[in-house]
C-alpha cells in the first residue's frame, strides 16, 4: 500500500533540508574567521607575556609598539578627516545638486575607482610625491583609498532620505543649503556616521599603499621610522629571528582589537535607541 506524503509534511522536510544546508555553509564560512581570531588572540597574548618577562625586550617592544600605534592613529585620523570631508561634500553634490546624467556619471566613476587595487594609490603617490615626507604621502595614499568608498557610501545614505521631507522643506521657503543642513543631514546622520565608521575600520588595517611608499625609498627603514602598525607588522614578519615574530603577534592582536573596537562603536552608534 502506497502512502502519500501530505503537502505539509513535504514542506517541513524541504524546510529542514534547506536550513541544514544553510547551517553547514554558514559554519564553513565562519570557521576560518573563528580560527583566525583564536590564533591571533592565543599567540598574541602568549607573545605579550613572553615579551613582558625580559626587561630588555619589554623596553624595546614598548617603544616599537607605542610608536607604531601612535603613527597608525595619526595616519588613520588625518586621512579619515580629509576623506570624510571631501567624500560627504561630493555625495551631497551628486545626490542633491547634480542632475540625473551627472549623478549617474559620478556614481559610475566612483564605482570604478572603488574597484581599483589600493596598492595603485601608493604607486601613483610614489611617482608623483617622491620628495614629500613619508607621513604626508601615507595620509594621501589612504585618502585616495578611502575617498571613493566614502563618496559611494554617503551617496547611498543621502539618496535614501525620503523626497517628501526635502520637498516639504523647500515648499516652506527654505533654500537648498538650509534643506540639506536642517533636514537631509539630521535625518541621515545616524546611518551616515555608522557607514563612515565601517569605512574607517576597513582602512585602519590597510598596508598595501604604505608598503609601496616604504619600500620605494621615501621612508626610513629604521625601527622608529615611518611605520604604522600594519606596515610594522609586515616588516616584522619578513625579518628573521624570534623577537620580530613574537612582536608581530602582539601587533596583530593590537590591530585586531582596534578594528573590532571601531566596528563595535559603529554598531553601537547604529542602534535604534541611540540618538
Amino acid at each position: 500500500m502506497v502512502t502519500r506524503v501530505s503537502y505539509k509534511t513535504m514542506r517541513k522536510l524541504k524546510n529542514a533540508l534547506f536550513v541544514s544546508v544553510l547551517s553547514v555553509m554558514t559554519s564553513l564560512a565562519v570557521l576560518p574567521l573563528l580560527s583566525l581570531l583564536w590564533s591571533i588572540g592565543f599567540h598574541g597574548i602568549a607573545a605579550l607575556i613572553s615579551l613582558s618577562d625580559a626587561p630588555l625586550s619589554r623596553g624595546v617592544a614598548s617603544a616599537v609598539l607605542v610608536n607604531a600605534f601612535a603613527q597608525s592613529l595619526v595616519t588613520t585620523a588625518s586621512s579619515s578627516a580629509i576623506a570624510v570631508f571631501l567624500g560627504v561634500a561630493a555625495a551631497i553634490y551628486s545626490s542633491q545638486y547634480a542632475g540625473l546624467r551627472v549623478g549617474r556619471a559620478i556614481r559610475f566613476t566612483v564605482d570604478i575607482l572603488s574597484g581599483v587595487p589600493s596598492i595603485l594609490a601608493g604607486m601613483v603617490l610614489f611617482a608623483l610625491l617622491s620628495g614629500v615626507s613619508s607621513l604626508v604621502a601615507g595620509v594621501l595614499a589612504l585618502v585616495l583609498c578611502m575617498l571613493p568608498v566614502v563618496v559611494r557610501t554617503a551617496d547611498q545614505v543621502l539618496v535614501a532620505v525620503p523626497v517628501a521631507y526635502i520637498e516639504g522643506s523647500l515648499a516652506l521657503g527654505a533654500s537648498r543649503i538650509q534643506t540639506i543642513f536642517a533636514t537631509v543631514l539630521p535625518i541621515a546622520h545616524k546611518s551616515l556616521v555608522t557607514a563612515l565608521l565601517f569605512v574607517v575600520a576597513r582602512m585602519a588595517g590597510e598596508a598595501a599603499p604604505l608598503l609601496i611608499i616604504l619600500d620605494g625609498g621615501t621612508a626610513s627603514k629604521g625601527s622608529l621610522g615611518f611605520q604604522p602598525l600594519p606596515l610594522r607588522l609586515y616588516s616584522d614578519l619578513t625579518h628573521g629571528g624570534s623577537f620580530p615574530h613574537q612582536i608581530a603577534y602582539v601587533e596583530a592582536l593590537i590591530l585586531l582589537v582596534t578594528i573590532m573596537t571601531i566596528y563595535g562603536l559603529a554598531r553601537w552608534v547604529g542602534r535604534p535607541d541611540r540618538w
